[in-house]
């Protein structure tokens, strides 16, 4: 097989797929290459290891969510909570629509990895943290987006930000444990609450109390 073939794009697709579906302890590198239609050796040109696949699949994931969800939401033209809103409407559509397609809740890919290997390999540990912060970034600019505009008062919109990314990754694991897309949609109507992240009618009244809830 050629360098110039695809057989690389073909083996990190095929690790986006099955180590989201069976977690990384249940893919081994023939079942990865036989997916991909790849031979062993050009696995083997590609990457060093099994780890070194998943987290290029890893980074190409990231990038589809972080270009095709995560930003042109977060960064829209919305006003900032009303993003944070539509974030978990995203998701609890796209949740929705795996069901429909699979029979089956995922949850977080980066999440389960994470609670899978976080323990076992300091290298995947960091690049999960890597995308949780990333998204944290992206909240917390539209928090302090929302403080600007006199929307939100007395938060810390870092800190909040990083509750905010908990909160998601927990309603995707109850989303996964229970097989249930709609605790997405239910639940994470709450999340600009979870953000701290007070109504406009609430504003005036923060302001009087210095910020305190």
């Amino acid at each position: 097989m050629g360098r110039t073939s695809d057989a690389r794009e073909r083996l990190v697709a095929a690790a986006m797929e099955l180590i989201y579906a069976r977690g990384y302890q249940g893919v081994g590198v023939d079942e990865l290459c036989a997916r991909a239609g790849v031979r062993k050796g050009s696995f083997y040109y590609f990457f060093r290891s099994k780890r070194d696949l998943a987290l290029a699949a890893l980074d190409l994931r990231w990038k589809l969510a972080r270009e095709h969800m995560v930003a042109p939401i977060l960064e829209g033209d919305a006003p900032p909570l009303e993003r944070i809103r539509r974030f978990f409407d995203a998701m609890a559509a796209a949740s929705t629509q795996e069901k429909t397609t699979t029979g089956e809740c995922g949850g977080c890919a980066f999440g389960n990895l994470s609670a899978e290997m976080s323990s076992h390999d300091a290298k995947i540990r960091r690049r999960v943290r890597k995308v949780f912060d990333e998204i944290a970034g992206f909240v917390a600019a539209a928090l302090a987006e929302a403080v600007r505009g006199g929307d939100v008062a007395g938060i810390d919109a870092a800190e909040n930000a990083r509750a905010v990314v908990a909160y998601m990754e927990g309603l995707l694991l109850l989303s996964r444990t229970y097989n249930d897309p709609s605790i997405l949609r239910r639940l994470g109507e709450k999340a600009v609450d979870v953000a701290g992240a007070r109504s406009n009618g609430n504003v005036g009244r923060a302001r009087k109390t210095g910020g305190r809830r």
